[in-house]
Parts: structure tokens; C-alpha cells; sequence
């Protein structure tokens, strides 16, 4: 997957790997959130309108937050913990 990720002092990533999930920031600017996804920018929007995509407004900017887009692609703590797939993490099943 390749995508532009702008880290806080100013870098961009071009391509971001599983494990680099857990080290994004708080929050995220929208074409960042759409490029994750895969979706492209009127889609991406559409979805936010939609509430679909959660998305907070604070000082005039749209954010994406970081922990409901993870939620939302299946992306839990327990997996970073545990090292399971998200959808057994925590399950009493062998």
C-alpha cells in the first residue's frame, strides 16, 4: 500500500506497513484517512457527510481520528497486544 502520511516534524511517508499503524498520530487530515482506506477524496467526503467516516471539526479544520478509523478497518489494541488477528483477540476459543 502506498500512501503520504506528513509525520509532525514535517516528513512524509510514502508507503506505511501494519506495524506502522499503532505510531500514527492522534488524528489524521482527511486525504491522509482516504489514502489508508483506499477511497479517493469525493468518496472520502461522502462518507463523512454520510457519518460513515467519523471526523471531528475543531478550530475550522477537519480531523479524522486516528483510534475510530483503526476501529473502523478491524485494527483493535488487542491485537497490537496480544499479536492475535483483531476478530479473535480476546476470544475464549482455541
Amino acid at each position: 500500500m502506498t500512501t503520504h502520511i506528513e509525520h509532525p516534524e514535517g516528513s512524509v511517508r510514502t508507503r506505511i506497513g501494519l506495524a506502522d499503524l499503532e505510531r500514527l498520530p492522534p488524528t489524521l487530515k482527511p486525504e491522509e484517512a482516504f489514502a489508508l482506506l483506499g477511497l479517493g477524496r469525493t468518496t472520502g467526503y461522502e462518507l463523512i457527510r454520510k457519518n460513515e467516516l467519523p471526523a471531528l471539526r475543531l478550530g475550522g479544520k477537519l480531523l479524522i481520528p486516528t483510534a475510530s478509523l483503526l476501529r473502523l478497518i478491524g485494527w483493535e489494541r488487542a491485537h497490537r497486544e496480544t499479536g492475535e488477528p483483531a476478530e479473535t483477540a480476546g476470544s475464549d476459543e482455541a
